[in-house]
């Protein structure tokens, strides 16, 4: 009968579920990193496996709550994730690996306060910040917070590699064109045999028809193939990564198959330096269970 009770008061706590979706969030991330940093993918069970545990915790939210204004808000909050997160890959923000893990995230994510009231969890509880009201759901504070916390380590990255490479003239010259100047520090160079799944190509000239002909036919399998062959003139074409996602195993033989036929004559590549999304989103939402939004705290101190 004891047992009975404790299961019933369980399942009627809502704490219970809040907590589990975060703590759920926290391992599965901390897997993901593991996976990302390693083999350089997130496995789609991962994703897939969250996702499912994220709907069930809010499925049992619902059921205690019992409230279709709860349950039909639950619905529009996942449409809304899921059409940003899908726009944002369309654009090339991240990969298909990302946009699935911050899906399942996101629908983990406890959605009961509809304004993202962030009253619970934080561990700064003396603070007079740690109740924000945020017009947008948990899941957004956790990537503008990722993104806030980033920018400084790139910026970090790009003068470290200035004083490395000695080309402090070139701070001069960021006055005159500073675009090319961010392209030029955020790059390095790879030979063609030390490519690796993941490297974001950036722009590679080649003049050969046959192999943009090639690519035409290749790459319209999005499944293998991330790199993507535009005209830039005549007879010249310009070959990069399509997304965030980087270079597939196919991209890497494709490549390698180009240079061995000689359809390309320059051995070394470009390749777009940044910081790691997962472990940066990681960072993010550790901040978000601290401090909350970031955004919403500069705005109160400044």
């Amino acid at each position: 009968m004891n047992i009975y009770i404790l299961f019933w008061n369980i399942f009627n706590n809502i704490d219970f579920y809040l907590m589990s979706g975060f703590i759920m969030v926290f391992f599965t991330l901390l897997l993901a990193n593991y996976y990302d940093l390693k083999y350089g993918i997130i496995p789609n069970k991962l994703s897939v496996f969250l996702m499912t545990f994220g709907i069930l915790i809010n499925v049992l939210i619902l059921i205690v709550l019992n409230n279709r204004l709860y349950a039909i808000f639950y619905v529009s909050y996942l449409i809304i994730i899921f059409i940003i997160s899908f726009v944002l890959w369309k654009i090339s923000f991240w990969g298909g690996g990302d946009l699935k893990l911050f899906c399942s995230i996101g629908f983990s994510l406890p959605f009961i306060d509809i304004l993202n009231h962030f009253y619970t969890g934080s561990i700064l509880n003396s603070f007079s910040f740690n109740s924000q009201i945020i017009l947008y759901p948990k899941i957004f504070s956790i990537l503008i917070n990722s993104i806030l916390l980033s920018f400084p380590v790139i910026l970090l990255l790009l003068v470290y590699k200035l004083l490395r490479e000695n080309k402090l003239n070139l701070i001069l010259f960021a006055f005159s064109n500073m675009k090319l100047l961010i392209k030029e520090l955020s790059t390095k160079t790879v030979f063609i045999n030390d490519l690796k799944e993941g490297m974001i190509v950036e722009d590679y000239y080649f003049n050969s028809l046959e192999l943009f002909n090639l690519m035409e036919e290749l790459t319209g399998n999005e499944e293998c193939y991330n790199l993507k062959a535009s005209q830039f003139k005549e007879n010249s074409y310009v070959l990069k990564s399509s997304s965030m996602a980087g270079l597939t195993r196919d991209d890497i033989k494709l490549i390698n198959f180009a240079y061995m036929e000689t359809l390309i004559n320059f051995p070394n590549f470009k390749i777009k330096m940044g910081v790691p999304f997962v472990p940066s989103l990681t960072v993010g939402y550790l901040v978000f269970l601290a401090f909350g939004d970031l955004v919403f705290l500069i705005s109160t101190i400044i």
